[in-house]
């Protein structure tokens, strides 16, 4: 199994109970609690990641495209 997609790893994880170890992640922009992590479906080293505080801010990054093909929104979480 490649593991490359966050997407597809998301759904992995939700189907073998493991989603709970995994921040949250939302389908729309309008349910999302911001701030939140806006970030490519596909890459590593925090390259392309962003933080948004809006609905706006990520709907703009879309570009009318749907969250989780290019991009996906996940609950930020803080660090130490």
């Amino acid at each position: 199994i490649r593991l490359e997609n966050k997407a597809e790893f998301a759904k992995l994880a939700e189907e073998l109970g493991l989603a709970e170890h995994l921040p949250s992640a939302y389908d729309t922009p309008e349910e999302a609690r911001y701030p939140c992590i806006l970030k490519p479906a596909t890459g590593e080293f925090g390259k392309d990641i962003h933080i948004v505080q809006t609905c706006g801010e990520v709907e703009e990054a879309l570009k009318g495209e749907p969250l989780g093909k290019r991009l996906l929104l996940q609950e930020m979480v803080p660090g130490r």
